[in-house]
C-alpha cells in the first residue's frame, strides 16, 4: 500500500501483537497511527531557521524603546516634526545606537487597525534605517490619515519627515 511518497507495509506484522518492555515509561513512543511514517530530511532546517528568527528579535530589542520613562524623556526634551498623517519625535543619545518606538492611538481606530499602522510604521522604518545616522531617540505617532496609506504613502511620507529632521547619511561623491 502506498501513501504519497511514503510506503507503508503490512506484511511485517505480527498476529500476536507487540510485547510490552517492562522498564520502559511508555509502551512505545508516540505513532500517529493514521498516517504512515515518511522520512522527512527538511527538519533540520526549519529549527535552525527558528533559532535565527529568535535571535534576529532579541537583537531588535536593543533598537527599540519600551519603557515609559525612556519615552517620556523623548517627549519632553526632543525635537517634533509633524506630517499630515505621521508625527516624529526625535532625540539625540549617548549610545551611538538609534532607538524607535511606534504609536497608534485609540483615535485612529480599533486594535487591528492600530496594529497594522503600527506594522506599516515598522516596515517604513527598516527601508531607510541603514541610511540614517546613528544616535537618535526616535519615536513615530500615526495619525487619523495615516489609516488609509498603502506602503508606498507610508514610505513616502517617512522619507519627508526624515529629510525634514536631518537624519540622513549624507553620501559624498567623489
Amino acid at each position: 500500500m502506498s501513501y504519497g511518497r511514503c510506503e507503508f507495509y503490512e506484511t511485517d506484522i505480527s498476529a500476536e501483537g507487540k510485547k510490552k518492555k517492562e522498564d520502559a515509561w511508555f509502551s512505545q513512543p508516540y505513532v500517529n497511527r493514521r498516517r504512515p511514517p515518511c522520512n522527512k530530511k527538511e527538519t533540520g532546517k526549519r529549527e535552525k531557521k527558528a533559532v535565527s528568527l529568535k535571535m534576529e528579535k532579541k537583537k531588535n530589542k536593543v533598537f527599540r524603546l519600551t519603557k515609559n520613562s525612556e519615552f517620556q524623556e523623548v517627549f519632553q526634551q526632543g525635537k517634533s516634526l509633524a506630517a499630515p498623517g505621521l508625527v516624529l519625535y526625535l532625540l539625540r543619545n549617548n549610545s551611538g545606537l538609534s532607538r524607535t518606538g511606534y504609536i497608534a492611538s485609540k483615535k485612529i481606530g480599533n486594535a487591528v487597525t492600530r496594529n497594522r499602522a503600527k506594522r506599516l510604521l515598522k516596515e517604513a522604518f527598516r527601508l531607510y534605517d541603514d541610511d540614517l545616522l546613528p544616535g537618535f531617540d526616535l519615536i513615530f505617532i500615526a495619525r487619523l490619515p495615516f489609516v488609509k496609506y498603502d506602503y508606498f504613502q507610508a514610505a513616502a511620507e517617512m522619507k519627508h519627515i526624515l529629510q525634514r529632521g536631518g537624519l540622513f547619511k549624507v553620501k559624498k561623491s567623489w
